[in-house]
């Protein structure tokens, strides 16, 4: 009897794992047709299948409405359609309230938002950041390089996301975003980060010594203009 009841349990819960595998392939599918309509100039048929998506997804919601990933689904696929900010940020939301340990799961929305509203991105990056600290320095380094390589990708995100890390003083951190930022975007921001409050003597020292290596001319140019 027990063995009968293991079995009958097992084959139920394979049977939900399976449905709910299949709603998701289902909907990749759907999916992958819109992005290629887009790449031959399809645009009513990309919307088309969008909808048709999004409208998988909904269905898939309301089958199992605690499955954190089909959220996100919802709300990358509305990302797709213009003016649907609030049904995003609604869905990743929902996202975040059912998964609040995953610490990845801000950076695969910052990948949504990259493009759309910079300081909904950085939010997500700070949430991130803020995620990984509890795992400790190595998951924080991780994270912080997830989020530099996001970044790069964006030439104004770039530019200012050291300031997400600035109020933790701590050379390291923006160091890293140093071999990232590129020569333009150190001539703008190094001086402000010099000139900054937020950071000991020690940590403005070891990005000094690093700037100057970099970038020696650009340097010289700075400490020239403080005199």
């Amino acid at each position: 009897g027990l063995i009968l009841v293991h079995s009958q349990w097992f084959n139920s819960d394979s049977i939900v794992f399976s449905d709910a595998q299949m709603r998701i392939n289902k909907i990749q599918k759907t999916y992958q047709l819109s992005i290629d309509s887009a790449q031959e100039k399809d645009f009513v048929n990309q919307k088309k299948y969008i909808n048709s998506a999004i409208n998988l997804t909904e269905n898939a919601i309301q089958r199992t409405p605690l499955d954190p990933n089909l959220h996100f689904i919802r709300g990358k696929l509305y990302s797709f359609l213009v003016g649907n900010e609030d049904k995003i940020k609604s869905s990743f939301e929902i996202e975040s309230t059912l998964d609040q340990t995953w610490v990845d799961l801000p950076i695969r929305q910052s990948q949504v938002w990259l493009f759309i509203d910079t300081k909904e991105t950085r939010r997500l990056w700070t949430e991130a950041l803020e995620r990984a600290s509890m795992g400790g320095d190595k998951a924080l380094i991780r994270t912080w390089s997830k989020i530099l390589r996001q970044a790069r990708r964006h030439p104004i995100e770039i530019r200012d996301t050291y300031k997400i890390i600035m109020n933790r003083n701590d050379s390291y951190y923006i160091m890293r975003w140093m071999d990232y930022a590129g020569a333009k975007n150190l001539n703008s921001q190094m001086p402000i980060i010099l000139q900054s409050k937020l950071l000991s003597n020690n940590t403005k020292k070891d990005i000094s010594d690093r700037w100057k290596k970099i970038s020696p001319k650009d340097y010289e140019r700075f400490l020239e203009s403080i005199k």
